[in-house]
């Protein structure tokens, strides 16, 4: 049995509401849509002015991955001014892979000195098989 598609104007208005309530739902619904589709409503998400409206926007950028995602989570990653949502942008970025997060994350860890964000980048780099453990002990 199909589903019906999402309505795609519906989420937009949802996530711009600033309403958590209506936002989150939207954002989750934002997984059984294809990444061109979700991409700018993920990147309307990050301008929300709501913390968890902006970190659930960072994870699904983390599994919608694009070129506009990744540029949108540096972004978070240096200037969001909440911990919470930096350490979901972190999360996020290193599921782009090791090798290219690798310096954001370690630059991340030693400039920010928030303990939720650097532990978010010692977790998502430690569950990666990935991440050589000689980088691991330079954090």
């Amino acid at each position: 049995m199909n589903q019906p598609s999402p309505d795609i104007e519906a989420l937009r208005e949802a996530i711009a509401s600033g309403d958590a309530s209506r936002a989150i739902p939207a954002l989750v619904g934002l997984r059984e849509l294809p990444v061109e589709q979700a991409m700018p409503l993920l990147l309307l998400g990050l301008e929300q002015t709501t913390f968890v409206i902006r970190s659930l926007a960072c994870a699904g950028l983390g599994v919608k991955r694009s070129e506009a995602g990744w540029q949108a989570l540096v972004a978070a990653l240096k200037h969001d001014g909440d911990p919470n949502v930096r350490a979901e942008a972190a999360n996020a970025l290193a599921s782009y892979g090791v090798e290219r997060a690798w310096p954001l994350l370690r630059d991340a860890f030693a400039a920010d000195d928030q303990w939720l964000v650097r532990c978010s980048i010692l977790s998502a780099l430690a569950e990666d098989p990935a991440m050589p453990p000689a980088w691991l002990l330079d954090l």
